[in-house]
């Protein structure tokens, strides 16, 4: 199989977009930047930044020499198994729907992979994935052979949460913004906001960045 296909990514999120994440930063580091490294969840719900965390941290891994290989899960792809991995691995041949064969094959090329790279993988929205790609993910998490990134919406934990429970992964939870929190990425994004604004912005945002970001527009 083709090596072209491992893919260079960009990092959509600049460095002063993390606010308030240092832990989990560190733990991402330790997790994923050890000698021995192991595969890491983060969860929260929509907005929160796992992704923005993630691209941090990926820029991270890129800068040491890591290669990195991306996918995503969407609505669109979830009814062709395996087409939110293509990124990740050549699309099989014939209809892989249920294809053991498939899976394996999939297992196999990224164990070549990993054996002449230093390979870190990412799959954002894993949540959305089909069932034929998150069986993959599991066995990626479960066996390797490369360390991997996942992010899930907190609101389809029960489903996956065996791959932390059973020691497989370490899981992140990102939680929402204090108000301390809240006020620095307000001033950052919409320096005129009062106290009493960013108190209301607060309030209406429960602290999720994400519509924090898109409330602060409206100050800017």
């Amino acid at each position: 199989m083709s090596k072209d296909l491992l893919i260079s990514i960009g990092f959509r999120h600049m460095e002063n977009d993390l606010i308030g994440r240092d832990r989990e930063r560190a733990l991402l580091r330790e997790v994923l930047f050890a000698p021995e490294p192991a595969s890491a969840v983060l969860t929260g719900p929509a907005g929160i930044g796992k992704t923005i965390l993630a691209d941090a941290i990926l820029a991270e891994a890129a800068a040491s020499g890591r290669e990195i290989l991306r996918a995503a899960g969407s609505l669109c792809s979830a009814a062709t198994p395996f087409a939110a991995l293509a990124a990740i691995f050549p699309a099989p041949a014939g209809d892989p729907a249920g294809s053991v064969e498939h899976l394996q094959a999939a297992l196999a090329y990224l164990g070549e992979e990993a054996a002449s790279r230093d390979l870190l993988l990412f799959v954002d929205d894993v949540h959305l994935l089909d069932d034929a790609s998150l069986s993959l993910v599991e066995h990626l998490i479960r066996l390797g052979p490369a360390p991997l990134l996942v992010a899930l919406d907190s609101a389809a934990i029960a489903r996956m949460s065996h791959w932390w429970t059973d020691r497989h992964a370490l899981r992140i939870e990102l939680f929402p913004f204090d108000r301390s929190q809240t006020t620095a990425f307000i001033s950052r994004h919409a320096a005129s906001a009062d106290p009493m604004q960013i108190e209301r912005l607060w309030w209406l945002s429960q602290g999720i960045p994400g519509r924090l970001e898109v409330l602060a527009k409206v100050l800017a």
